[in-house]
């Protein structure tokens, strides 16, 4: 997504999980809804302590499911390896939830 004559700084690049019958889908477990439920409540700001959110595989489950480094889902979820490399970039406006 790039807009003509601006620099790379306004380049955006959006991500999108391949979708195939291998790859799950992951939802909120129900222990972490409450969380989730904050999230959308207190959109736009940051949380402090957020409690760890717990996501589950929604059913069909895959036979042998391959596990990806990002889910798209209502919320997008990412691997330790991910959020390793954006933290290291303090990129303003978001905020990792383990």
């Amino acid at each position: 997504m790039s807009t003509k004559n601006t620099t790379s700084e306004f380049e955006y690049y959006v991500i999108d999980a391949k979708f195939n019958k291998t790859f799950p889908t992951v939802c909120p477990h129900a222990d972490s809804e409450h969380t989730e439920d904050y999230i959308f409540i207190n959109h736009g700001k940051f949380i402090d302590n957020p409690e760890m959110m717990r996501f589950v595989f929604a059913d069909p489950v895959p036979r042998k499911p391959v596990i990806g480094d990002y889910f798209s889902e209502t919320e997008s979820v990412v691997s330790e390896k991910i959020r390793q490399v954006i933290e290291r970039f303090h990129i303003k406006g978001i905020q990792l939830i383990p």
